[in-house]
Order: C-alpha cells, then structure tokens, then sequence
C-alpha cells in the first residue's frame, strides 16, 4: 500500500508527464483521493495529473472522479495514465548517454577530490617529518651547545 506525500508526488507528475506511482490507480491508496474519501477530490487524481488542454482556462478540477469506471472510455484522453516508475524508466533510457555522461563527470571529478585530498595529507606528513627532523637537529645542536660550555 503506497502513503503519497501530495506535493512531492504531484512535482514527478507534472515533470514526466504521469500519475501515481504504477498508474493512476495508486491515488486510490491516498486518503484525500479515494472513493470513501468525503472531500470533493473523492475518486479523483491531482490537477499534475491531468493533460493539458488547448483552452485559454485551466480546469484544476479535471481530475475530478477519474478513478472511477464511469470514465474508463474518456480516461486516456484527461489524464496521464501511466505511472511515474514506468514514465522514468521511459526517460532514462531515452536519455541514457547524457545522464551516463553527467554521472561519469560527477564521479571524475569526485575521485580527483579524493586523489588532490590523498596528496595533501602525503605533503602534509612530509612537510611535519621534515620539521620534526629539524626540531630535533636544532635540540642536538642546544644540547651539545650547553654541553661544551
């Protein structure tokens, strides 16, 4: 049983042009959306589900009562039908080459991160050796010094 958070949800609708997580069916496991709902989005999917439309208003209710049977025939032609999951499936692989793309810049760049903070301890350690060795030149040096006097 899917929990929908609405606004996250419904910003994946708008962007991959789909509704709910399989289909539009999921609304129904929504509290605000299902058939024993009260409220007037009752058997209904969000406004992010809905196709737009060629008229100057926007109808926020479009949505309203898609869910049920009665609008299994004109359901295809108001609403996205098909669900996020599948709908991003769909775009990544249609866009596989730039998303690998972007993914490998990403993980080039993180390694020679990684590799530039490796090499800073390296110069750090032999930067602090060297002075260490130095330190301990410079106390021989005090040391025989006050021997000799």
């Amino acid at each position: 049983m899917f929990v929908f958070v609405y606004t996250d949800l419904a910003f994946y609708d708008f962007q991959l042009y789909c509704c709910g997580v399989k289909d539009y069916k999921d609304w129904e496991s929504n509290r605000y959306f299902n058939c024993s709902s009260p409220g007037t989005e009752a058997c209904g999917v969000p406004f992010s589900c809905c196709k737009p439309t060629s008229s100057a208003l926007i109808d926020r209710q479009c949505g309203y009562d898609m869910i049920r049977a009665s609008h299994n025939s004109d359901r295809e032609s108001y609403i996205y039908t098909i669900g996020c999951i599948p709908a991003g499936e769909k775009w990544l692989e249609s866009n596989l080459i730039p998303v690998a793309s972007i993914l490998g810049i990403c993980f080039a760049h993180n390694l020679r991160g990684d590799i530039n903070a490796q090499i800073s301890k390296w110069e750090y350690q032999e930067v602090h050796t060297v002075c260490r060795k130095e330190v301990r030149i410079l106390q021989y040096l005090v040391i025989f010094r006050i021997a000799i006097l």
